[in-house]
């Protein structure tokens, strides 16, 4: 007899349920938001994108910086008809049926989005970060709180599975206690020359997101912070601003956070993360559109990484929209808050 015999298993068709009645149907779905979307630049076009793809909300408006004409914008990423198109952003506040703006403008027109959209029964996203103030940031969730709406600042690395898994983990002391936590985060591709200037800087572009990242998994706050930079691209240093960034941070716990940023990348948009613990490691490597290994005499070659955020973090800018949704139906909790 087969030494294994003993442990197989009956058949699953014994296990299954005896209810004849079929699953509970499912409730009949909800009627999608209406909501509006504020600015079509790099990161505003891929939220236009996304929005029509989600059957929970029904895109209205599309509002464009007076500087743009509507009609060639619309005319350019093939915006349909029933898509209000205007530089007029009072269309958006006067009308009653648009629940929620999706704000994806540069960082300085945010307070002034965020304050007459609350003040209009607007819920609102808001592309990170609120504001380069705290005094105004404070001043934004100050009035979400007033008009009872919510307010959600967009920052996507938490809606990222891998993150959101590693997250829970050290919350739960799998690892034990943080003993480093490190983070790499290098562009790809380099961002457009027109957009250095008004980009806000490395701070408040790019390393806004690992630095949320690592008080988020650690929930942790640093009590020292080193940081050494340098511009080794011309036009970044034309800008008074740095390509080349390292980020040290001691915290109150004693944990130890590297940063390590880049804003080119010639290989593709690396992305990794990794907390030591004293009982284990947890760490996530590159996405890849595919894990395909190909080996042979030569050696093993792996399918290149993501080339960009749009295409790395695509399941993250998804899911960020669904919890504006459930905020706005009063579903859920904020995720992101002051």
């Amino acid at each position: 007899e087969m030494a294994t015999a003993k442990f197989k298993s009956a058949s699953p068709y014994t296990t299954l349920s005896t209810n004849t009645c079929g699953p509970a149907p499912e409730p009949p779905p909800l009627p999608p938001i209406r909501v509006a979307l504020f600015g079509v630049g790099r990161i505003g076009a891929l939220y236009l994108s996304n929005i029509r793809q989600n059957p929970d909300l029904c895109l209205v408006c599309v509002v464009v910086s007076p500087r743009q004409s509507p009609a060639t914008i619309r005319e350019q990423l093939s915006i349909p008809d029933n898509v209000t198109v205007t530089s007029d952003p009072d269309e958006v506040y006067s009308d009653v049926t648009i629940r929620g703006v999706v704000i994806a403008t540069s960082t300085a027109t945010h307070v002034d989005i965020i304050l007459a959209s609350l003040a209009a029964g607007k819920a609102v996203y808001c592309e990170k970060p609120i504001s380069q103030s705290l005094e105004e940031t404070t001043r934004c969730y100050r009035a979400a709180t007033n008009a009872k709406l919510p307010l959600f600042c967009a920052f996507n690395r938490r809606f990222d599975p891998s993150y959101r898994a590693i997250q829970e983990q050290v919350r739960a002391g799998k690892v034990g206690h943080v003993k480093t936590i490190k983070s790499v985060s290098r562009d790809s591709p380099v961002i457009p020359v027109d957009y250095i200037g008004p980009s806000g800087g490395i701070f408040d572009d790019f390393s806004v997101h690992d630095i949320d990242l690592l008080l988020w998994v650690t929930g942790d706050l640093p009590v020292q912070v080193f940081v050494s930079g340098e511009a080794q691209i011309p036009e970044f240093a034309q800008h008074g601003d740095y390509d080349n960034m390292v980020i040290v941070s001691k915290f109150s716990t004693g944990s130890i956070g590297t940063i390590d940023l880049n804003r080119f990348s010639s290989y593709g948009y690396d992305q990794r993360l990794e907390v030591f613990g004293d009982q284990g490691m947890l760490h996530c490597e590159h996405s890849r559109p595919n894990h395909t290994v190909k080996q042979t005499e030569s050696g093993s070659t792996k399918t290149p990484i993501f080339y960009s955020f749009p295409s790395h973090y695509h399941e993250a800018f998804r899911n960020q929209l669904h919890h504006f949704v459930e905020l706005v139906r009063g579903s859920v909790l904020l995720t992101v808050t002051e």
